[in-house]
């Protein structure tokens, strides 16, 4: 094979990985917001009025506009960006959490409940959030010389340092405070999960509260990284643009299923109103630019 020839070879590999990633972000968009109307209608015999509103805010639409997002990361080469490395690594961890809550319901044979995507859709989420990471690390050629391991390591010291940082201004100051709200939530989640293993509760109970950490967990992600956009100066920015709006729309929904009384759904709604401001600031600064 001539030199051409092995060119072209390599540029049909890497053309070949960019459309299947880009794919998998579409597939996993369009899945979760197919479940979101299913929720939102009540189409799988959810009972409670409240339970699929939380479900569409906090997991599914949530996601979906997340691997939306990712999609254009890709059209535009920037999957190497710690924005989206971030959050390819929170899709990891929301896709794993919701394969392990399936492994619990399938322990207590309600999995029949379920139709057939709310256990394709967090596999495929898994799966093509690892190849989104990998290619942001590598590059989707894979020829970067850096580290997975390395980078994780990077990430998770920049993200602690970004926790404890003083905000830069206002509006960094009230997207830490968000995130510290829900970082809390996640980690009481966490432990009243280990309670209920230790405890014997029910696969179903399990499940659910999995599910709930998964949500908290991408909430968290997407609060810090609207931080991180505040502290330099970058909100007027498409994505941070989209990530309010998805912000404000679920801490609405939140806040009602909460109650506006309590202090969560108070904060909540307060921090849906403060992003949402924010997001509509930044599409009219971005506009008469």
């Amino acid at each position: 094979m001539t030199d051409t020839e092995s060119s072209k070879e390599a540029d049909r590999k890497i053309e070949g990985r960019k459309k299947r990633v880009l794919l998998g972000y579409y597939l996993t968009s369009v899945t979760y917001l197919i479940l979101a109307i299913q929720y939102a209608y009540g189409s799988i015999g959810v009972s409670s009025q409240t339970f699929p509103l939380q479900f569409v805010a906090s997991g599914y639409t949530l996601i979906a506009g997340y691997a939306y997002i990712l999609a254009s990361a890709v059209k535009g080469g920037r999957l190497s960006s710690d924005t989206y490395k971030r959050m390819n690594l929170s899709l990891i961890v929301y896709g794993l959490l919701n394969c392990v809550s399936w492994k619990f319901t399938w322990v207590v044979d309600t999995v029949q409940r379920f139709p057939l995507l709310l256990l394709w859709a967090p596999f495929l989420t898994t799966v093509n959030a690892i190849k989104g990471y990998t290619y942001g690390v590598l590059g989707i050629n894979k020829a970067g010389k850096a580290s997975i391991l390395g980078d994780l390591k990077d990430g998770i010291t920049s993200t602690m340092k970004g926790y404890l940082a003083l905000p830069k201004n206002l509006q960094a100051a009230g997207y830490l405070g968000a995130t510290y709200m829900f970082t809390m939530m996640t980690v009481a989640k966490l432990v009243e999960i280990l309670r209920l293993l230790n405890h014997g509760a029910s696969g179903l109970t399990v499940c659910s509260r999995v599910t709930r950490l998964a949500r908290y967990t991408s909430m968290t992600t997407v609060l810090y990284t609207l931080k991180d956009a505040a502290d330099r100066g970058r909100l007027n920015g498409t994505t941070f643009i989209e990530l309010n709006m998805l912000s404000s729309f679920t801490l609405a929904i939140l806040a009602s299923f909460w109650g506006v009384a309590t202090p969560s759904g108070g904060a909540a709604a307060v921090f849906s109103v403060f992003s949402a401001i924010n997001g509509i600031t930044s599409i009219i600064q971005k506009r008469q630019s």
